[in-house]
């Protein structure tokens, strides 16, 4: 009520009236009833750039586009009609530009004539922004409908959208799949893993989870996915869009590179910072241990032996770290039943799970290093036997030929000892071939008593404890020529001889007393060499005990004993894993 007696009041104040209508922020327009302009306010004349008298009086049409002359035609019968008109047209402004009004025309009689009073509002801008959004709709509309990627929209748990890519990889039409639960189309094996995650996108606890998993299609293949699911408004409401592509040909691949891998003769296996992170069978097989024992180990190091380890770590760190690209290593392996083994290793650079890791594949080469080392040890032998042979035997039948043609009585004993001495170095060249053969545990303290028996008349005394070592029938050679050199040698008829037998540090030891004159200190380190004898050996006894000893890995000395005589103390290896622990 109180507007209307303000209007009433304006009207009778025409000045105040047309200051309004003059510095109304909505354009107005009047044309008469043949549609020629009789009047605009400010705005009007702002937004088409002419001014007041070049507008007025010039033909509407004029002003509108060509394409909407039939437009404000058509309006023009329903306003002569006396009925209101809302249009939307395009219009030409002073500079040729191109642009949108919006408004409403009321035909309104003043005085006898008949005018159309009307709206002017300039809506280009938002024509301009309409449009962009229009063209951005399509444009993002085009992509995710026509994208080779199959795209989906899940809502209140059923499909609320999907693209024609989801439709071909699935095998159903969008009106099968729309408004039906998701989880229908996955593997059952997959839908716990799948649920999950998408819980936590539709609950917002993430915004964004990717997995792979399997969808099975109309026809009823199984199809691996690589999905990302991202939480979204969808019509103002929560919701998931979620899009893929196809990775069953990947995982076929993956399947079979994979299946190559783990029936692999050759044992391969993956280390990511110092740890076994894949083993495939053979790899089992190799080591003794399964899989999962594997990779709870602390460290790969566990694996190697000690005399390799920091060697062979060093060149998986290497590899890792991207200092070398690929590296061959030959090493001992410790398996679960501590066997030693050697293998040779191929190591390469890779990335696993995104990770820089090292890739080994290995041989079992044994059975070579075995065989090398017996040919070595072989090579050994028959030098020595050759040495003796040719130095020691011949140059004894060169006494016994001269002993036969001057068929002297005191050459002719001499002779017989040189005879004696010819058998002797064939006895010691048998046992030493003996050496070369395959060990095998030995309990040393038998080899002791079985020795021992054939010096009746020694006085030895036996302080054994039962203790195997890795040896073979050549070490009673060893055990014969130590009570032997006691025996002939100590300097003392009624010398006393003790033999002691024992473990230390994983190692059998064996130790040879007597109570003779000893060992002069200049000499000790020359008894085991060669052919020396100076009244404290054969010449050849001690140097094959030696010998022996060193081809079973073990080790020899000479001690004084208290308060006189000389200890000879032997060390043998016992079973690795017995010195490991």
């Amino acid at each position: 009520m109180t507007i209307v007696i303000v209007m009433m009041n304006l009207m009778n104040d025409p000045e105040s009236l047309s200051k309004i209508v003059e510095n109304s922020l909505v354009g107005l327009i009047i044309v008469d009833e043949n549609l020629r302009i009789r009047y605009v306010n400010n705005v009007v004349e702002m937004t088409t750039g002419y001014r007041k008298d070049e507008i007025c009086g010039i033909d509407v049409f004029e002003l509108v586009v060509p394409e909407h002359h039939e437009k404000v035609a058509k309006a023009y019968k329903k306003g002569i009609g006396g009925k209101p008109v809302f249009l939307e047209i395009s219009y030409l402004t002073k500079n040729n530009e191109r642009r949108w009004v919006w408004g409403y025309v009321l035909p309104m009689k003043i005085g006898n004539e008949l005018l159309g009073v009307g709206n002017w509002i300039d809506i280009t801008a938002n024509k301009v922004l309409q449009s962009k959004l229009r063209e951005s709709e399509e444009f993002h509309r085009s992509l995710i409908e026509d994208s080779i990627a199959p795209v989906a929209i899940i809502q209140n748990g059923v499909f609320a959208y999907v693209n024609k890519a989801f439709e071909e990889i699935t095998g159903y039409r969008k009106e099968e799949i729309t408004g039906k639960n998701p989880f229908k189309f996955i593997h059952p094996e997959d839908i716990d893993i799948v649920a999950e995650k998408y819980q936590r996108l539709i609950s917002g606890k993430s915004d964004v989870e990717s997995h792979d998993f399997r969808v099975l299609s109309k026809s009823g293949e199984e199809v691996w996915a690589r999905v990302r699911g991202t939480r979204i408004t969808y019509k103002n409401e929560p919701a998931v869009a979620i899009t893929g592509i196809d990775i069953t040909e990947i995982k076929k691949s993956e399947e079979f590179h994979r299946s190559l891998i783990e029936k692999s003769l050759a044992p391969i296996h993956i280390v990511q910072n110092g740890k076994i992170v894949y083993a495939n069978e053979s790899f089992e097989n190799i080591v003794g241990y399964r899989k999962d024992e594997v990779s709870c180990m602390e460290n790969l190091g566990l694996l190697i032996h000690p005399e390799d380890r920091e060697y062979v770590l060093k060149k998986y760190r290497s590899i890792e770290t991207g200092e070398e690209e690929s590296s061959d290593v030959s090493f001992r392996i410790i398996t679960k039943s501590g066997e030693v083994r050697w293998v040779t290793a191929r190591l390469v650079r890779i990335n696993y799970q995104g990770k820089p890791a090292v890739a080994s594949t290995a041989m079992d080469t044994t059975e070579i290093h075995t065989l090398t080392s017996e040919l070595e040890r072989k090579s050994d032998y028959l030098s020595l036997l050759n040495k003796m042979l040719r130095h020691d035997i011949l140059n004894d039948l060169t006494v016994i030929r001269a002993a036969i043609e001057v068929k002297d009585d005191g050459l002719f004993k001499t002779a017989m000892s040189r005879i004696d001495r010819i058998s002797r170095l064939i006895y010691e060249a048998k046992n030493l071939e003996i050496a070369g053969d395959v060990r095998k545990e030995i309990n040393l303290a038998e080899v002791v008593r079985e020795v021992a028996e054939s010096f009746e008349e020694a006085n030895i005394k036996l302080n054994l404890e039962e203790v195997n070592v890795i040896a073979n029938e050549g070490i009673k050679t060893v055990v014969f020529n130590l009570l032997n050199n006691a025996v002939k040698h100590s300097g003392k008829s009624d010398v006393e001889i003790v033999v002691e037998t024992h473990a230390e540090n994983g190692w059998g030891v064996l130790v040879v007393k007597d109570n003779g004159k000893g060992i002069p200190d200049e000499i000790k380190d020359k008894i085991f060499e060669e052919g020396f004898s100076s009244g404290w050996g054969t010449g050849v006894g001690l140097y094959i005990v030696k010998k022996i000893v060193e081809l079973y890995g073990g080790s020899i000395v000479v001690k004084d004993n208290e308060p006189s005589g000389a200890v000879f103390i032997v060390r043998l290896p016992k079973k690795f894993t017995e010195r490991c622990a």
